[in-house]
């Protein structure tokens, strides 16, 4: 069953407070022309897909069908058992990025997590935090990676071409540019700018990458560098939409937020990902980039080892000559891109979505007893729509 619900700001608390709740009562009410007297006794699985909706577990635990006994015998319909995936705990470590309230309600939230039957964390080290943190027993949680859309890829030129059509004309965004234009070293930023993102760490190491000489074009994703961490005067913009500043041999370009076909597009028309983050619960960015042939410099905090594998560069996320050191061995080793990118494509493939709902019905089959009886909701997090999402089987 797919209910779409009322979308925007509005609507959220009104969603996760009201609708959500129904919603689970009456997607866990037994279908009865499906029962049988060797199922109907058999508990459904109800799956919360993030954490921010965590405060629905109670629901779901305490909901009960309106018919208690099935059609066709006379046994009670049991109640049904509880998942939930968790994607991070980043409040534990940056709750001064919360207001009190805010923080209130996420640590009431993750409490909730320990009353779940069974909880997936999206790394090891979400699963390490759960554990040491949040007191979430060791043995309620299993790891389960993410997947990324298959839709990540290496494209050919003229792909890239038309996936960047509505992106500004900025000639140093190009691989090919006039003879007596520079080749620039295109380094991309993908992400938001909240404290955690560390995106004053990574415009130090720009700027010194320029003050060493290396022609940047540092390539902004979601939000913009801020004026303020761009200490020397800027050069007029562009557009207006998309501003761009130059400093020595920084040039900063801010593309605001792009769309999946001009995000994948970026992936393959720039020369390396840095994502020097202090914190990620996953990152999907850097398997993204990864599954596009493009190179990663990325911190060694939290689970981006774990996610990077083999294939990328680490740093120190507060270590700025470091990461420039990293960026310019990227830079100026052709033979290293070329393998950071193909040993980047086998790393990639560890993260499928295939892999990701197999391990889910797994361990629901195990939680259940039977992979039918599974009620699932979830939520479309990379849309804009807020909704759930049903699928009985």
């Amino acid at each position: 069953m797919h209910k779409e619900l009322p979308k925007g700001k509005v609507f959220r608390k009104l969603n996760r407070n009201l609708f959500y709740p129904r919603l689970i009562s009456k997607a866990i009410h037994p279908a009865k022309k499906h029962l049988s007297p060797a199922t109907c006794h058999l508990p459904p699985v109800v799956h919360i897909s993030s954490q921010c909706y965590a405060h629905l577990i109670p629901a779901a635990l305490t909901a009960r069908p309106s018919c208690t006994q099935s059609p066709v015998s006379s046994i009670q319909y049991p109640a049904p058992l509880v998942s939930i995936t968790v994607h991070d705990v980043a409040e534990f470590y940056y709750p001064e990025g919360y207001t009190p309230a805010q923080f209130k309600r996420w640590k009431k939230r993750i409490d909730l997590v320990k009353q779940a039957d069974l909880v997936f964390a999206v790394s090891g080290h979400t699963k390490k935090d759960l554990v040491e943190k949040a007191g979430v027993p060791a043995d309620k949680i299993v790891v389960n990676y993410n997947g990324v859309d298959p839709a990540f890829r290496k494209l050919s030129e003229d792909e890239v071409l038309k996936g960047t059509e509505a992106l500004p004309p900025s000639a140093s965004l190009w691989r090919t540019r006039g003879e007596a234009q520079e080749e620039r070293f295109r380094i991309l930023a993908v992400g938001s700018n909240i404290h955690r993102k560390n995106l004053p760490t990574l415009i130090k190491a720009v700027e010194e990458l320029g003050r060493r000489g290396v022609p940047i074009t540092l390539v902004k994703v979601g939000e913009a560098v801020p004026d303020s961490l761009i200490p020397s005067a800027q050069s007029p913009a562009p557009n207006a939409k998309h501003p761009a500043s130059s400093v020595q041999n920084l040039e900063v370009i801010n593309l605001g937020f792009v769309n999946q076909d001009e995000l994948i597009s970026l992936y393959n028309l720039c020369d390396v990902l840095a994502f020097p983050s202090l914190y990620e619960g996953f990152g999907m960015p850097v398997v993204e980039a990864q599954r596009c042939g493009l190179p990663c410099v990325i911190s060694n905090a939290s689970s981006l080892p774990e996610v990077g594998g083999d294939a990328a560069l680490y740093h120190d996320p507060l270590d700025v000559d470091m990461l420039a050191d990293q960026l310019e061995r990227v830079y100026g080793d052709e033979d290293l891109r070329s393998g950071m990118r193909e040993k980047g494509f086998r790393n990639a493939q560890r993260f499928t979505w295939k892999q990701h709902v197999d391990i889910l019905m797994k361990e629901w089959e195990k939680l259940s007893g039977v992979a039918r009886n599974i009620g699932v909701i979830s939520r479309r997090s990379q849309s804009a729509q807020r909704g759930a999402k049903w699928t009985r089987s």
